[in-house]
């Protein structure tokens, strides 16, 4: 990367760190850390492997699961969060609108055939 004086060479400069980068942490931090500092630690032998922790036995990376009552949502699992009042939850992409995720706990999911 080249920064030099103000101008192209500093804009083009700034766009190729921006693609390198990405924000994390609190908004306001301006902290940043690299693509491969963020790339997942746990591989196996058919390349990257989403790491579940103990707690999070229900369902796995990739299962088909609807949501049980309410509201419906269709899709697959693509991730898991934790909070105290959620102690395990999962994080489900819509079947129908690619790119919609929302997040449930695993009491408000079951498996969808």
């Amino acid at each position: 990367m080249r920064v030099e004086a103000e101008g192209e060479t500093t804009r083009i400069a700034l766009r190729e760190l921006r693609d390198q980068t990405f924000a994390a942490g609190d908004a306001g931090t301006g902290a940043t850390m690299t693509r491969g500092d963020a790339t997942p630690a746990a591989l196996d032998m058919n390349g990257l492997r989403q790491s579940w922790p103990d707690t999070h036995k229900t369902f796995g990376m990739g299962d088909k699961v609807r949501k049980v009552r309410g509201s419906q949502w269709r899709g697959r699992v693509v991730g898991w969060y934790s909070t105290d009042l959620t102690p395990e939850g999962y994080a489900v992409e819509s079947d129908t609108e690619h790119g919609s995720v929302q997040i449930y706990p695993a009491s408000a999911l079951e498996r969808a055939v």
